[in-house]
C-alpha cells in the first residue's frame, strides 16, 4: 500500500508541473488572437472522497481576455496518468454573451506527452465572428464521469489546461481543480473513533506495522500519540488529521508492545487501543525432501504458528526460486498468487502472497525442484512479523541407518538406549537378540520429528510387552513391536548377556548396520541417607531443584534428620529404573508407589521401617506408607535416569507412618528408619520365593529441632552457662544445631540490664550444623551488661534461650628473663591473652624511668586473634646491644579499629590503646634483657722473667681490661688476680700484663677479658667485689678466658720455647634470648646485664664451669 500512495503522489506533482493551460478564450487581434490568464471556473463537486465516483463532475476554466476573431481553436484538458482509465466524457461546456459554442464530438485522446496513455479531453471552441472583437471573458471546460483514486493524503486534482490558438498564440497552464479528500478508514486495519469522554478503553487491538486511524477529531488539527505505562504516559509522535478529521498511525513507529492514546490538542477528543509484537514461527517438519516423487519423499510439512488468531497473508520469496516455482511448490490450500512485493507496481520476479494463519499446515511439493539448499522468507503483509525457514532438496538414493554406538550396555532390570542415524529413510526396522540367546524381536520405527535420528529405548525388566519398546518424550518418533521371536520366561528379566542388534531398510530388509547390546549384572551400588532445611520439599520438586540444593549446600548426606526437616534416600544403581517405566502412574512418584511394594509383578522393593532398636515396647515396628504419604503430600521421588540416581524425598511433616496392622503411627523423636532397596529375577508371584539379584539398606534417625550457643565456660548466669562477649568490635555469636545444613535462622540477642541491647540476624547453618553470626560491635556497652540469646521459630525447646554476658576488655601477659650475645634483635613473649585480639608490644626501660609512652616502643608483633597464644616472637625495631641489656616491658594492646594495624604510636595514642585492668592501668610484665659481649682472648705458652707475660690477642666489643689469674682461680676469683692490662680500647694484640705479684714457679695461667662496666677506665673488679668489670660472657653465659703454661726457669744454653697457640674461642651470637629462671620458676635478676658477679660463689660456679669448657676444648 505504502509503495502505491508514493507512486500516486509522484505522479500527482509531476502533473502539477506540467498541466496547467487552459484558461480558454482565443483573443485574435488582427492575424493573431490570444486568451490568457485561465482561472479555476466552475468545480461540481468541488469536494470529493476518495475511492469513489463522479458521473458528472464539471470542470471549467475562466480567461478574461478572449478575443473574438472569427477562427475556430482546440481547447484540451489533460489529466494525470493514473484517471486515465476513469475518465469518461460527457460534453464541452462553455458560457459567453455572444452565441460562441464548442464542438458537440468532445474527444479522449493521447495527451502532450505522448506517452500512450488516453489521458486528455479535447474539443473545438468555434467562433461564430459575429460581435465586436473586443476582449471578452469566457468559461470553457467539461462535464465529466471520473472515477477517484486512493490519494492517501487530501489533495487537489492538478488539470493541464491547454488552448492552441489558430494563429498559434497558445495558452498552456496546470492548474489545482477539484479537491480529493483522503478517507483513512479505507486502509486501516483498525480504526478507533474518538470522544471528548476521559475515560479511554483499549479493548482494540493492532498489531506492530498496522496502520491505525483515529476519527472524530478536528480537521487538521494536531493529535498527540502518548504511550501509557505504569509510571504515566510520555508522547511518542504527533500527527496532524486530515480534512475528514481522520488520524493516519503506522505501529511501526511506535517504539514498544503497549497502550497508546490519541490526544486531540485542540478537540480534546480521546480515542486508545493497544498494541502488541506479533509473533511468527514458521517451520517444515522435515529439513530434507528429494525432488522426485516417484522415487522418494518430496513433501515437506510446513508449519506456521503465531499469536494473532486466524488467517493472514505472507509475502514469500525464496532465492533460487522464481515466481512460477513458488506457486509450484505450495499447495492450494494456502492461495499462492504473484504479488507486488516491493511496491514498485510490477509483480514480476517479487515473489508470491499466500494465506495462512495460526495453525496452518500445508505440504509443501519440490517434486522437479533443483537441488540445494533453500531459504524461504516469510513476511506478514500487514505487520512488521518475519520468519525464515530452511530446506535442503537432495537427489533420492538408496537409504542407510546407522548405530550411534556399535556397543549399548545397560545393567539388567534398566532402560537400555538404542540410537540410530537415518540417511536418507525416514522408516527402518531394528531386530534385537537371536535365537542362540532365546531372545529374539523385530521392530520397525519412523523418524516422524525429520531430525534423521531415532532413538528406540528397551526396558529389560519386561523386555517382551510391547509397552516396553518407546522412544524418548521428547521425541515425536514411533516404535512398533513387530514379532517377538523367542522371548524371556514369563515374568524374567532380560538375563546379563550379549544380544546382537541388526539395523535394516525398511522397505527392502537390507541390513545396513550391525551392533551388540549388552546387559550386564544389576548392581545396588549405593544407598545414602540425606536431609534438606524445613520448608524445602516443594523447593525438590523436580531434577533440577535436587542438583540446585546439593550445589547451594542444602542437601547434605547425613544419617540424622531433625523432625520437620526433609528426610531424603538417595539409591544410585539398576532396578529402579525399569521397574518406574514398567509401572502405571501419571508421574514418577506414583510409578515409584506402584513399582516397588510387596505386590504380585513387580520386580523390586523399596521399604523404610523402624528398626529393632527404636521399636516400642510391645509395639509392631512403623513403616512409611508410601501411597498415603504421597496423597497427603509428604512423598516425592524424583528420577536422574542419565546417571542410574533417584531420590526418595520425605517431608517429615506429612508423613504417613502405618504398622503391620495398617494401624497408624506417629513419628516421634530418636525413630531410627532402615530404608532398604531389592531387586528381583523376575516378577514377583503372590507368596512364591523369588530369587533376589540385588539388594542395599542404610538407617537414618529422627532427631529432635534443637540448637545451642557456644558459651565461655567460666561464667554463669543463674547457673547456666553464659556466651561472653566483649564490648569492642568484630563480636559473633556461634552454636550448633541438629537441623539440616542450609536452614537459615533467627538468632537474636536481647537485653535491658544496665542498658537495652537488641541485635538480631539471619545465618544459615553451615555443613557441619554449626553457625556463627557476622561480626557487630558492642563498643557502646558497658562491662557487666547482660542478655538473652535466643533462635525463634524453629520450634526449639525454650527457643535456645541462652544467658549472656558483655564484658569490658581483659587480657594477660607473661615476659620471661631472656640473654643473648652480641646482639637482641628479637624477644619471645612466652604467652598472652586477649579478649579482643590486638597486639603485644615491646617497651624498653623508658616508659617507667621518663614516662615514654611512644618513644619507649621497641617493636610490635603481627595481630593476634582474640584468645591465648604462647611463644610469640616479636622482631625489635632496632637492635639490642649489650650497653642496652636491662628490663623490658610487654604490653598487650587492642586493635581499636580493626584494620589489624598498630597504630598506637602513628595515631598518638588515639587508636590501639593497651589493655587495661580494673583500676585502668596499662597490663605489663617486666623481664631483663641480658646482652653479653661477645667477646676473646689468646694466650700461649711461654717463658717469663716472673714480672709480666704476654697475652697474643683480645677482642673487647665495648672496651676493658685482661686480667691474668694464676691456678687458684677455680677457688678465690679474687685472690687469684696476679695482674691486668691497661685500659683497651677494643682490640688489642701483643699485649705486655705486668704483674703485681710476680710469678716465681713454672705453671698454668689464665688471660681473662673484663667489661669496663663503670666506664672509669679503672679496673674495679676486685676492689668492687665483682660488682663492677665483670668479666665477658659468651653465648652459653660461661666466663671467656684462655690458659697458658708459665716457663721461669730461666735455661740458658736452650732456645726459647716455640709457642704454642690456643683457638681463639669462637664467638656464638645468638639473635633471640634466651628466657632463664631461677629454680622456683622466678626471673633471676643481673647487675647490668652480668650474673650474678656480686658474690664470690657465683663467680666461683662460672669460673669452674668455664674451666672445664676450656679442658674439653684443649
Amino acid at each position: 500500500m505504502t509503495g502505491t500512495h508514493e507512486k500516486i503522489r509522484a505522479v500527482f506533482l509531476t502533473a502539477l508541473m506540467v498541466v496547467s493551460v487552459f484558461g480558454g478564450t482565443i483573443a485574435l487581434t488582427g492575424s493573431a488572437a490570444a486568451a490568457s490568464n485561465p482561472e479555476v471556473g466552475n468545480l461540481s463537486p468541488g469536494t470529493v472522497t476518495e475511492e469513489t465516483t463522479q458521473s458528472n463532475q464539471v470542470i471549467t476554466f475562466t480567461v478574461d481576455t478572449y478575443v473574438k476573431d472569427g477562427n475556430t481553436d482546440t481547447v484540451s484538458l489533460t489529466f494525470p496518468d493514473q484517471y486515465a482509465s476513469g475518465l469518461s466524457p460527457n460534453s464541452a461546456v462553455i458560457n459567453n454573451n455572444d452565441g460562441d459554442g464548442a464542438s458537440q464530438s468532445i474527444e479522449k485522446v493521447d495527451g502532450p506527452d505522448t506517452d500512450g496513455v488516453q489521458d486528455t479531453l479535447r474539443f473545438d471552441l468555434s467562433d461564430s465572428g459575429s460581435g465586436s472583437q473586443s476582449t471578452q471573458s469566457v468559461e470553457v471546460g467539461v462535464d465529466t464521469s471520473i472515477d477517484y483514486p486512493d490519494v492517501g493524503d487530501d489533495r487537489n486534482l492538478p488539470v493541464r489546461f491547454r488552448f492552441a490558438d489558430s494563429n498559434n498564440n497558445d495558452v498552456d497552464q496546470t492548474i489545482d481543480t477539484v479537491r480529493i479528500q483522503d478517507d483513512a478508514t479505507t486502509d486501516a486495519d483498525l480504526v478507533v473513533d474518538s470522544n471528548g469522554s476521559s475515560s479511554v478503553d483499549y479493548e482494540d487491538i493492532a498489531f506492530q506495522g498496522q496502520l491505525v486511524v483515529g476519527t472524530s477529531f478536528s480537521a487538521n488539527e494536531k493529535v498527540n500519540i502518548r504511550q501509557n505505562t505504569s509510571s504515566g504516559s510520555t508522547i511518542v509522535r504527533e500527527e496532524t488529521a486530515n480534512d475528514n478529521g481522520q488520524v493516519r498511525l503506522n505501529t511501526s513507529r511506535l517504539p514498544e508492545s503497549g497502550r497508546y492514546t490519541f490526544i486531540g490538542q485542540d478537540s480534546g477528543n480521546r480515542a486508545g487501543f493497544e498494541m502488541i509484537v506479533q509473533d511468527l514461527d514458521v517451520r517444515f517438519g522435515n529439513d530434507t525432501v528429494a525432488n522426485d516423487a516417484e522415487v522418494g519423499d518430496s513433501t515437506a510439512d510446513l508449519v506456521v504458528d503465531s499469536n494473532r488468531a486466524g488467517d493472514f497473508d505472507h509475502y514469500v520469496t525464496s532465492d533460487g526460486l522464481d515466481d512460477d516455482e513458488l506457486v509450484q511448490v505450495f499447495p492450494a490450500a494456502v492461495d499462492p498468487r504473484n504479488a507486488d512485493v516491493d511496491g514498485d507496481g510490477d509483480s514480476v520476479g517479487d515473489g508470491i502472497r499466500i494465506t495462512a494463519g495460526q495453525g496452518a499446515e500445508a505440504e509443501l511439493d519440490f517434486d522437479d525442484i533443483e537441488t540445494g539448499n533453500y531459504s524461504f522468507d516469510f513476511e506478514v503483509v500487514d505487520t512488521d512479523a518475519t520468519d525464515n525457514a530452511s530446506v535442503r532438496v537432495t537427489e533420492p538414493g538408496r537409504g542407510e541407518i546407522t548405530f550411534e554406538n556399535n556397543i549399548v550396555s545397560q545393567t539388567r532390570g534398566d532402560v537400555a538406549e538404542i540410537e540410530m542415524n537415518l540417511d536418507n529413510v525416514e522408516r527402518g526396522r531394528l531386530q534385537i537378540g537371536s535365537n542362540e540367546t532365546n531372545y529374539n524381536v523385530s521392530l520397525s520405527f519412523r523418524d516422524v520429528d525429520q531430525d534423521g535420528k531415532v532413538t528406540v529405548e528397551l526396558n529389560t525388566i519386561a523386555p517382551n510387552q510391547a509397552s516396553s519398546f518407546t522412544t524418548p518424550e521428547s521425541s515425536d518418533d514411533t516404535v512398533t513391536l513387530e514379532r517377538v521371536t523367542r522371548g524371556t520366561a514369563q515374568g524374567l528379566a532380560l538375563d546379563p548377556v550379549n544380544y546382537d542388534l541388526s539395523a535394516r531398510l525398511f522397505d527392502t530388509g537390507d541390513e545396513t548396520d550391525l551392533g551388540t547390546l549388552s546387559v550386564e549384572n544389576a548392581e545396588a551400588r549405593s544407598l545414602d541417607a540425606a536431609t534438606a532445611p524445613d520448608g524445602t520439599f516443594n523447593d525438590l520438586r523436580d531434577l533440577e531443584g535436587v542438583l540446585e540444593a546439593q550445589e547451594e549446600g542444602s542437601y547434605t548426606v547425613t544419617d540424622s534428620t531433625a523432625t520437620g526437616d526433609v528426610l531424603i534416600y538417595e539409591y544410585e544403581g539398576s532396578g529402579l529404573f525399569g521397574a518406574l517405566e514398567n509401572a502405571n502412574g501419571s508421574d514418577t512418584t506414583e510409578k515409584f508407589v506402584n513399582a516397588t511394594n510387596a505386590g504380585t509383578g513387580n520386580f523390586v522393593t523399596f521399604s523404610i521401617n523402624e528398626t529393632s532398636a527404636s521399636r516400642t515396647s510391645n509395639q509392631p515396628v512403623k513403616q512409611v506408607n508410601f501411597s498415603a504419604s504421597a496423597n497427603q503430600g509428604g512423598l516425592r521421588v524424583v528420577s536422574d535416569d542419565d546417571n542410574s540416581t533417584a531420590y526418595i524425598i520425605l517431608d517429615t511433616d506429612n508423613l504417613v507412618l502405618t504398622d503391620e496392622n495398617d494401624a497408624d503411627r506417629e513419628l516421634e523423636d530418636d525413630d531410627e528408619f532402615r530404608a532398604t532397596f531389592v531387586q528381583f529375577a523376575q516378577a514377583q508371584q503372590g507368596a512364591s520365593e523369588v530369587d533376589e539379584l540385588t539388594s542395599i539398606n542404610t538407617t537414618s534417625s529422627i532427631v529432635p529441632r534443637s540448637g545451642e550457643f557456644d558459651t565461655s565456660g567460666s561464667v554463669e548466669i543463674n547457673d547456666n552457662d553464659a556466651v561472653v562477649l566483649q564490648n569492642t568490635g568484630g563480636q559473633t555469636v556461634s552454636g550448633s544445631t541438629t537441623i539440616a545444613p542450609g536452614s537459615e535462622i533467627q538468632v537474636t540477642l536481647r537485653g535491658d540490664s544496665p542498658d537495652p541491647l537488641f541485635r538480631s540476624f539471619r545465618v544459615t547453618v553451615d555443613q557441619n550444623r554449626t553457625f556463627q553470626t557476622e561480626e557487630f560491635d558492642l563498643s557502646d556497652f558497658q562491662d557487666g551488661q547482660q542478655f538473652t540469646a535466643s533462635i525463634r521459630g524453629e520450634g526449639f525447646p525454650s527457643n535456645a534461650e541462652t544467658p549472656g554476658l558483655v564484658q569490658g576488655q581483659t587480657a594477660s601477659v607473661t615476659f620471661n628473663n631472656q640473654t643473648a650475645s652480641g646482639q637482641a634483635t628479637s624477644v619471645t613473649v612466652a604467652e598472652v591473652t586477649t579478649s579482643g585480639g590486638g597486639f603485644v608490644t615491646i617497651h624498653d626501660s623508658t616508659l617507667v624511668s621518663d614516662g615514654a609512652v611512644f618513644e619507649s616502643v621497641r617493636g610490635t608483633s603481627a595481630h593476634l586473634g582474640p584468645g591465648t597464644r604462647t611463644d610469640i616472637t616479636v622482631e625489635l625495631d632496632s637492635p639490642v646491644d649489650p650497653s642496652g641489656s636491662g628490663t623490658f616491658y610487654a604490653m598487650p594492646h587492642l586493635d581499636t579499629n580493626d584494620n589489624q594495624q598498630y597504630d598506637f604510636v602513628t595515631s598518638e595514642g588515639a587508636e590501639d590503646g593497651p589493655y587495661t585492668d580494673s583500676n585502668g592501668d596499662a597490663i605489663v610484665d617486666p623481664a631483663q634483657i641480658t646482652v653479653g659481649q661477645s667477646a676473646s682472648v689468646t694466650f700461649n705458652d711461654q717463658e717469663s722473667d716472673g714480672e709480666s707475660v704476654l697475652v697474643e690477642s683480645t677482642e673487647l666489643p665495648a672496651g676493658g681490661f685482661v686480667t691474668i689469674h694464676d691456678d687458684t682461680v677455680g677457688d678465690d676469683p679474687f685472690g687469684s688476680v696476679r695482674g691486668t692490662s691497661e685500659y683497651l680500647d677494643s682490640d688489642a694484640s701483643d699485649i705486655e700484663v705486668s704483674l703485681d705479684d710476680p710469678i716465681e714457679e713454672d705453671g698454668q695461667f689464665f688471660a681473662m677479658p673484663h667489661r669496663d662496666t663503670n666506664g672509669n677506665e679503672a679496673y674495679d673488679f676486685v676492689s668492687s667485689n665483682g660488682e663492677e668489670d665483670a668479666p665477658y660472657l659468651d653465648a652459653n653465659e660461661e666466663i671467656v678466658l684462655d690458659s697458658a703454661q708459665i716457663d721461669v726457669s730461666g735455661d740458658d744454653g736452650t732456645d726459647t720455647p716455640t709457642e704454642t697457640p690456643t683457638e681463639t674461642p669462637t664467638e656464638t651470637p645468638t639473635e633471640t634470648p634466651t628466657e632463664t629462671d631461677d629454680d622456683d620458676g622466678s626471673p633471676t635478676t643481673t647487675s647490668d646485664g652480668q650474673p650474678g658477679f656480686g658474690l664470690a660463689v657465683s663467680l666461683i660456679a662460672l669460673v669452674g664451669a668455664a674451666l672445664i669448657a676450656l679442658r674439653r676444648r684443649d
